[in-house]
């Protein structure tokens, strides 16, 4: 808002008020009535909608939401409806790089919440011309490893529907040492080639065993490992690992103070990591989403603070839980690529100056 808040964009007006409300900022309790703009979470807003009364007191209100995929989800209709209902009128706005449901009972149902369905939308390539996204370079990597001969048809309607392996297979995969030998060295022996890079692993064993293997083999080439995951206590120290500690270490990450940054579902939305060069899918999926999403994480081009070309490098399994052909992909891609409050002065836009 600060960067584009120009004179031939917002008429009539010469100064405004945001505010930013979530668990790292500010809370909904102190929203105030001359604040024009909220910025919130949905988890904070959700508990707090009451807070919302007086700030939308029956004017036109308009409603965007960004990863707008999420929408269909009770958590954000109970916010969108509840803001309907207090607003003369509303026009919502939603923002995604994956305008579809994965599963076959939610298709359609974004539209039912966006009723004007795709109002605009712009492709890969496109953005790739322009600069704004890198080009990705997909580079397999057999493991020749097997793990789900024996999947009976409720497993791989499991898989099919809701993109979850049954507790044994992920188990089977996480603590497999061969394969996560194999992912390990991948690495290290390309670390300058692959860079500051992200892996999704499977679940939290998953993540420690291969933080572990990656901090012991990396020693000997500098190379430096932590895994975020979300708010559990740690298998090996016992020690609770807190949304702060996975923000540390999220810092430390981008500041080049560690290499490898290793999570579990975190990393897929809203984080900023513009030094990420590779990303490593060392998970399986059959969710588009999900799988657009991963290799997001390092698609930032020139135009957005990244490089012009990225790569990825998948290892994969044979006769993994893909239903179709039983071939999970294991990815990874190489790419080049606290303020709570205030106000922000409208400036000229250059375009329109005189000096």
């Amino acid at each position: 808002f600060a960067r584009n808040a120009y004179t031939d964009t917002m008429v009539n007006r010469t100064v405004f008020n945001y505010r930013i409300i979530s668990g790292m900022h500010d809370k909904p309790v102190h929203i105030q009535k001359t604040d024009r703009i909220l910025i919130a979470s949905k988890d904070s807003m959700i508990r707090s909608l009451d807070k919302l009364k007086n700030w939308l007191n029956g004017e036109e209100i308009y409603l965007v939401i960004d990863e707008a995929h999420h929408a269909v989800a009770k958590s954000y209709k109970k916010i969108i409806q509840y803001v309907a209902d207090h607003t003369k009128s509303m026009k919502l706005l939603g923002l995604t790089a994956t305008p579809f449901r994965t599963s076959e009972d939610e298709q359609g149902a974004l539209k039912q919440v966006f009723t004007d369905d795709i109002v605009y939308k712009t492709d890969l390539d496109t953005l790739i011309k322009k600069g704004i996204l890198a080009t990705p370079t997909f580079i397999d990597c057999n493991t020749n490893i097997q793990f789900t001969e024996h999947l009976g048809v409720q497993a791989l309607k499991s898989i099919e529907n809701l993109d979850t392996l049954p507790e044994n297979i992920a188990n089977d995969i996480a603590d497999n040492k061969e394969r996560n030998r194999i992912i390990v060295e991948k690495y290290l022996h390309n670390y300058e080639k692959y860079g500051q890079t992200i892996v999704f692993a499977l679940n939290k064993v998953h993540a420690i065993a291969l933080n572990k293997l990656f901090n012991e083999k990396g020693k000997a080439y500098g190379i430096r490992s932590e895994f975020i995951i979300s708010e559990v206590q740690d298998m090996i120290t016992g020690i609770t690992i807190s949304n702060a500690d996975n923000e540390r270490k999220i810092e430390a990450y981008r500041n080049g103070e560690i290499q490898v940054l290793i999570n579990v579902n975190i990393l897929t939305e809203g984080t900023d990591l513009p030094k990420t060069h590779t990303v490593f899918l060392t998970r399986p999926t059959v969710s588009t989403t999900l799988m657009t999403q991963m290799v997001g994480r390092a698609l930032r081009g020139l135009k957005a603070g990244g490089r012009v070309s990225r790569k990825r490098d998948p290892c994969r399994d044979p006769k993994a839980a893909d239903p179709a052909d039983r071939n999970f992909k294991d990815r990874r891609v190489r790419t080049n690529g606290r303020c709570c409050r205030g106000y922000v002065r409208i400036g000229q836009h250059a375009g329109n100056r005189t000096d």
